[in-house]
């Protein structure tokens, strides 16, 4: 075999690599942020294929059959690997910032939209303002770091091209969906009950003194009263979401452990 076939024989097992690390980039925090051009994600996720190709199992470094009839499948699953780990890293930020945006519209801030480029969504200020700060605990619990490690870590769990999404995978899915609606009423459920009560006491005083122009200041007492409630709720609200976060990268992490252990079919 001359050095240039050595070569060839390379290339199909490492498109798969670098396939399984561009999925990471097309929803996942940090990384799949559209304020980041897609040619430097191109260049991260190529930088990352070529640190970690030379660390895969000797026996993945095959050669792979360069058709679109085999390869092309082979591409969809990995880049599904890289998608699946950053899509469930996300979903707390996602989350948050849906219970920010239904908070923001019971506050009175519905017409207070606007669009946010690095999540390629119309959000409001409180959606923001929840968006980033769950981003911050993400990074400082080290979740950039998880998320890398774990893909990285796949390679020796689950062969190149071995990947099969099955029942078990969308059920995870289905889960973390869910879960992150239950953290979004969590969070939003002390405001909802303030703006309730807030509304409540206002009708009140609009029945028993029609004189008074409750009006006038019934919107400013509503918007208030949230933003007494979201900084009041700040504290436990750091530690849901910190819980929430270290959860959902524990999953992660079981996941892929649990793919090394049956979960895939060798390709």
């Amino acid at each position: 075999m001359t050095g240039m076939d050595a070569i060839l024989s390379h290339t199909g097992p490492f498109a798969l690599v670098f396939f399984r690390f561009t999925g990471l980039y097309l929803f996942s925090p940090v990384f799949g942020s559209n304020v980041i051009p897609r040619f430097i994600k191109l260049h991260l996720a190529l930088a990352l294929a070529l640190v970690l190709y030379p660390t895969c199992p000797a026996a993945q470094q095959v050669g792979i059959e360069l058709s679109i009839v085999t390869i092309g499948p082979l591409i969809a699953m990995e880049i599904m690997i890289g998608y699946v780990i950053g899509w469930l890293a996300g979903m707390p930020l996602v989350s948050m910032q849906m219970s920010g945006f239904v908070m923001g519209r019971q506050m009175g801030l519905g017409m207070a939209t606007f669009y946010d480029p690095a999540s390629n969504t119309t959000t409001n200020v409180i959606g923001q303002i929840l968006f980033y700060l769950t981003l911050s605990i993400f990074l400082l619990v080290g979740g950039l770091e998880v998320m890398l490690a774990v893909l990285a870590d796949s390679f020796s769990r689950v062969p190149l091209g071995g990947f099969r999404v099955d029942q078990s995978v969308v059920e995870m899915m289905a889960g973390v969906l869910m879960a992150a609606y239950t953290l979004a009423v969590r969070v939003a459920a002390p405001i909802y009950c303030i703006i309730f009560l807030q509304t409540l006491g206002i009708g009140f005083l609009s029945k028993t003194s029609p004189q008074l122009n409750i009006i006038s200041f019934g919107f400013p007492m509503r918007v208030i009263s949230g933003l007494v409630g979201l900084i009041a709720s700040c504290g436990v609200m750091y530690v849901v979401v910190s819980e929430e976060v270290g959860r959902t990268l524990i999953m992660i992490g079981d996941w892929v452990f649990s793919l090394g252990s049956g979960g895939v079919s060798g390709g």
